[in-house]
């Protein structure tokens, strides 16, 4: 994470990093999964029951529960990050309140905002789904399967990695950042990019080995994102990002 001296120990510590964050990802992966595939079962059998409108006042019953645990895995991901900055740097230096707001902010601010995404687009898969059921005919039986074929099963489940994926990376990026922002030293921030010929962005490449000070933000793609995964960027730019931050001091 500190001061690496070159492009091999940069892909080391990408890969360290990525095995810490990775039992995160899978815990958070498997629930969300679990919750998006009853809630397509659910709204199938109101669907057939209540029609189109009630489907869409089950969503918001399921958004309490997806943001329990979206919120717990936030919390747990930031602090293990930030534990694992201040450990490393100065282990006189403990996690305390100052740190707790940190996350608290961060998990209000960024996980509300999530919820409501995740609601929303929820909605309209279920509304894109039936008006398409409509348009081929389909009857209220056949348009309950195809619900369950569209929203449902793997469906859910790679959503929910996707989504688990993005939002415990950028979780543990916050939580680096604001460990090393915390000790009030000069530093600079390196970008690594994820070197996977074929699946890293194109534009994630170019960032690669940018470095900027302290608090100012890498410019990718356009963007200026403090950090990869930095929720303030576009989809092109967060959503299964495997890019890290290098810090020098």
């Amino acid at each position: 994470m500190f001061n690496l001296p070159n492009d091999k120990a940069k892909q080391r510590f990408q890969a360290a990093f990525l095995r810490i964050e990775l039992p995160y990802e899978k815990a958070l992966s498997h629930v969300l999964g679990h919750q998006l595939d009853q809630l397509a079962c659910q709204v199938a059998r109101v669907y057939e029951q209540d029609g189109l409108n009630a489907t869409l006042l089950i969503v918001a019953q399921y958004e309490e529960s997806i943001r329990i645990r979206l919120f717990q895995a936030l919390s747990d991901t930031y602090n293990r990050f930030t534990d694992e900055v201040l450990t490393t740097l100065d282990p006189t230096v403990s996690r305390n309140a100052r740190f707790t707001l940190a996350a608290q902010r961060y998990i209000r601010s960024h996980g509300a905002s999530k919820i409501k995404a995740i609601s929303e687009s929820t909605r309209q898969q279920i509304r894109h789904v039936v008006a398409q059921a409509i348009t081929d005919g389909l009857s209220v039986p056949e348009t309950q399967r195809r619900i369950l074929e569209k929203t449902g099963g793997q469906i859910a489940r790679k959503r929910a990695r996707t989504i688990a994926q993005t939002e415990v990376h950028a979780a543990a990026s916050a939580g680096s950042q604001t460990a090393i922002e915390s000790l009030n030293r000069p530093y600079q921030k390196e970008w690594i990019a994820a070197l996977q010929p074929g699946r890293t962005r194109p534009w994630h490449l170019t960032a690669h080995g940018q470095m900027v000070d302290g608090n100012a933000p890498f410019l990718v793609d356009g963007e200026h994102l403090r950090y990869p995964g930095d929720p303030m960027g576009s989809a092109k730019n967060i959503i299964n990002c495997r890019c890290v931050n290098a810090y020098l001091l």
